[in-house]
């Protein structure tokens, strides 16, 4: 049996309507030659159900939340696509966004990965409006968007990094780059971003194309689990530091870290702020897990220090190819 082209990897808990949307647009999608993996980290509703009903996928289930990054892994052990696609159970792809990034990374060999622009999805987004906010890469908004009448439709940049919540790695570099492709350190946020790290120091690149859009449930994490959300975001920041940047942004990062864990220790304390009891807790946590895990840190600031080319480097280099590329 032949290998299909694309290997669509969906990571499920929970959310099953949004899961519905999700397949529902992945096996609407103008691209025929893929396979279906859906890997359910425990869902406590019906998902599993929902996944099961479309037919010609594979479900795997596993009896305990194992985390987006190692439940990406599970299924890619069985993906057999020369692409992997990495679409969140919250996201809806076009049905041409396939066709497009498959179409981009066939004519760039040294792309790693491509995604697209990913609009916001809620009550006041509707899915499927192009003229929703989305995650951009030029003129951003205090919440990370961009609005859709800033950037060109045809906008095509290299960048450092693009959003696992929709994107299509190329095989090829996920074996290069080596296992494993998304750390299960992370559990979850920024395990793709790691992993784009690890692929830019390796030679390869990332693009963000335009035309290939998606729509993605906003800021979902934090609306039913804000503590958890807050927690794995600020700690693995640090994480990340500590892999890929060099001495003085580290040194940055951890000051700034240990100022605001303090501040929120403080609020907590004289109860300023209650209304946003989880974050402040999540920030003093996440520095404490740091200073109790420092001998860890300080271990894998070690093993990647020759990993590859330094980071800060290289993205020095996306800048200026960027800008050359954009005629700025």
């Amino acid at each position: 049996m032949s290998s299909p082209k694309v290997s669509v990897i969906v990571v499920s808990y929970n959310r099953s309507s949004d899961l519905r949307a999700c397949l529902s647009a992945i096996f609407a999608s103008r691209f025929s030659d893929l396979e279906v993996l859906v890997v359910d980290n425990a869902s406590s509703d019906d998902a599993v159900a929902v996944a099961r009903s479309f037919p010609g996928l594979t479900v795997l289930e596993n009896r305990e939340n194992l985390g987006f990054a190692a439940a990406n892994n599970q299924a890619l052990e069985l993906a057999r696509g020369e692409y992997v696609a990495l679409v969140n159970n919250d996201a809806v792809i076009a049905p041409d966004w396939l066709s497009e990034l498959v179409a981009f990374l066939d004519a760039e060999p040294k792309a790693a990965a491509a995604g697209g622009r990913l609009y916001h999805w809620n009550d006041e987004s509707p899915l499927g409006d192009t003229q929703n906010h989305f995650f951009g890469y030029s003129e951003l908004r205090p919440d990370g968007s961009t609005p859709a009448v800033i950037d060109p439709a045809d906008d095509l940049r290299e960048t450092a990094f693009i959003s696992g919540a929709a994107a299509l790695v190329r095989r090829r570099a996920i074996d290069e780059v080596g296992p494993p492709f998304l750390d299960p350190t992370y559990f979850m946020y920024y395990e793709e971003t790691d992993f784009f790290a690890r692929a830019i120091r390796r030679g390869f690149r990332v693009y963000f194309l335009a035309r290939a859009a998606a729509w993605h449930r906003v800021r979902g994490g934090v609306t039913v689990a804000p503590y958890r959300y807050h927690f794995y975001m600020h700690r693995n920041r640090l994480l990340f530091g500590y892999r890929h940047f060099d001495d003085e942004a580290l040194e940055a990062l951890l000051a700034t870290a240990r100022r605001r864990a303090t501040n929120a220790r403080v609020r907590s304390f004289l109860r300023i702020g209650f209304r946003k009891a989880d974050a402040l807790r999540a920030r003093r946590d996440a520095w404490d897990w740091a200073e109790q895990h420092r001998s860890l840190l300080l271990g894998e600031r070690e093993r990647f220090r020759n990993y590859g080319v330094e980071l800060a480097p290289a993205l020095r280099a996306i800048e200026r190819r960027a800008r050359g590329e954009a005629g700025e």
